[in-house]
């Protein structure tokens, strides 16, 4: 028996893969599969990248692609290698507060779901 927990945006996409993964795997997984709204009950339809202020975006497509400014905005597929590119090199980044507290939330549950 493998211990796992999954947890999907709370958007469309992630309550119908939520939905699907509990069909396909069976009831039993149902407590370990999750959305984003699971941890949090007002993170009604947030996705993964609203876990992160705006600012916060775009600093880290800015750590990775440093040409990108900040006039170009959010652009997710940046977004999602920058996080990569961070991870990959051990590289740090300061979060706000905010931001800390929703994945302090996460892990929390995380842990929870675990033991």
């Amino acid at each position: 028996d493998r211990k796992f927990v999954a947890i999907f945006d709370s958007d469309k996409g992630g309550t119908d893969s939520q939905k699907r993964y509990i069909e396909e795997i069976g009831p039993d997984v149902q407590s370990r599969i999750l959305t984003l709204q699971d941890v949090d009950s007002k993170w009604t339809k947030l996705t993964t990248e609203d876990l992160f202020s705006e600012t916060e975006r775009i600093k880290m497509i800015q750590s990775c692609f440093t040409n990108h400014k900040k006039e170009d905005g959010y652009v997710k597929s940046k977004f999602n290698t920058a996080i990569q590119d961070l991870y990959i090199n051990g590289k740090s980044f300061k979060f706000n507060t905010v931001t800390l507290r929703k994945f302090e939330k996460i892990f929390k549950i995380l842990c929870e779901k675990v033991k």
